[in-house]
């Protein structure tokens, strides 16, 4: 017997674009995969700020705000990238809810009369959730939402309307999906839940993202990096909540002791110049590769030319790049913050160690780097992990159980 096929209607502003291929990816990859293996239809709702071409000389963001198309097929996935209007800043971000809502109300009904979803999927608590509350009551359907991080941990405390639209949408809709148990916990911390919140963990293609020798060779070669060395690796948004000069003091500490060490910095973002500066005062800077933002099927080919996956965020929902990087038998160094301990097993598959520390973290990427032999174990073990938890498949399948659980709950 075959799956039920359920068509949905998504709502996130986080979605990839001609113009930024990377925002929203693994929702994109989730959404993808939920259709090849279940048969679901999907159309998806990705808001964008207003944007006059003429502010997009101003700043990157607004640059690609401005160039994102009207509408695009992304793998047979349609999508709709209309605009509303949004105030930067955070004084203001308690605004975003109601304008998304106010002018995409007539697009998502007259969207929705002609796809006729079966459940409404919004990404974020905000604005999108808000919006995604509103939209599936007037349309008298479901409602599920699914929170990933920074709504829960940063928004909610900008001020207290900003705390009162995160509690509504909690309360409001019918189901939260939470991309790890610690963001669950927080989301029922801050208000009662129609449902309880269900944990729905991100995944990865782990035929995509696996170890690839060949390519570690050559990649290693175009970039000028000894076939023998040591490569340290980071990839992330380039902020300093991610941790990326704690990463940066750890690496000059241990240049002086090892001659045969690099670091890849794997993204962008507003502290790039700074970072930049902080390379070019190192003695060892000839060795810190700062990449930039790369296409979404690279990532591969880097995280096999690498030999050890930093990532010492303060805060966090559940970063796909540590599961990326365990899919690519990497041994992994992070913080203790958000769903990083759902993913990493401490001394097992990586090392777990405190944020702000750059000496615990120092510590441990030394004792790795000792040990090739520990190295390899911890990567073999983040291998067998992800093929076990951490597969698109198995991320796809709880996504369509918990819709049609949710479809059953709402006709109670």
């Amino acid at each position: 017997m075959g799956s039920k096929k359920i068509r949905v209607l998504v709502l996130s502003h986080m979605y990839p674009s001609s113009s930024d291929p990377l925002s929203g990816i693994w929702v994109h990859e989730q959404l993808r995969t939920l259709t090849a293996i279940k048969g679901c239809e999907i159309r998806v709702v990705s808001p964008r700020p207003f944007c006059p071409a003429a502010l997009g000389i101003f700043k990157n963001k607004w640059e690609k705000y401005a160039r994102t198309p009207f509408s695009d097929v992304i793998d047979g996935v349609p999508v709709l990238y209309p605009r509303y209007p949004v105030l930067p800043g955070k004084a203001f971000s308690a605004l975003s809810p109601f304008s998304m809502h106010l002018w995409l109300r007539k697009l998502l009904t007259n969207l929705s009369l002609e796809f006729g979803p079966d459940i409404l999927h919004s990404h974020a608590a905000v604005p999108d959730g808000f919006a995604g509350v509103k939209t599936a009551e007037a349309l008298g359907i479901p409602c599920v939402c699914t929170f990933h991080g920074s709504d829960i941990n940063r928004y909610p405390y900008y001020n207290r309307l900003c705390m009162e639209l995160v509690r509504y949408v909690i309360s409001g809709t019918d189901r939260i999906f939470a991309v790890s148990g610690a963001l669950k916990k927080r989301a029922e911390q801050l208000a009662k839940p129609k449902n309880p919140v269900l944990p729905i963990y991100n995944g990865c293609d782990t035929s995509v993202f696996k170890y690839d020798g060949e390519n570690r060779s050559q990649k290693r070669k175009d970039l000028g990096i000894p076939q023998d060395a040591s490569v340290m690796c980071f990839a992330g948004h380039l902020i300093k909540e991610k941790g990326i000069f704690e990463l940066l003091g750890s690496f000059e500490q241990l240049s002086e002791k090892f001659e045969g060490l690099h670091l890849m910095i794997i993204g962008e973002g507003p502290s790039h110049m700074k970072l930049e500066k902080e390379v070019l005062r190192l003695n060892s800077r000839a060795r810190v590769y700062l990449v930039g933002q790369i296409a979404h099927n690279e990532m591969p080919l880097y995280l096999s030319a690498s030999d050890i996956f930093v990532l010492p965020s303060y805060n966090e929902g559940l970063p796909v790049s540590i599961i990326e990087a365990m899919a690519c038998a990497l041994p992994v160094i992070s913080t203790n913050v958000g769903g990083i301990s759902e993913i990493v097993t401490n001394g097992v598959s990586g090392i777990i160690t405190d944020v702000k520390n750059v000496g615990l973290l120092t510590k441990a990427i030394e004792k790795l780097l000792k040990d090739p032999g520990l190295m390899k174990q911890f990567g073999s073990a983040g291998r067998a992990i992800v093929e076990k938890r951490f597969s698109l498949e198995r991320s796809a399948n709880n996504l369509y159980n918990a819709y049609i659980e949710t479809m059953d709950l709402s006709k109670q």
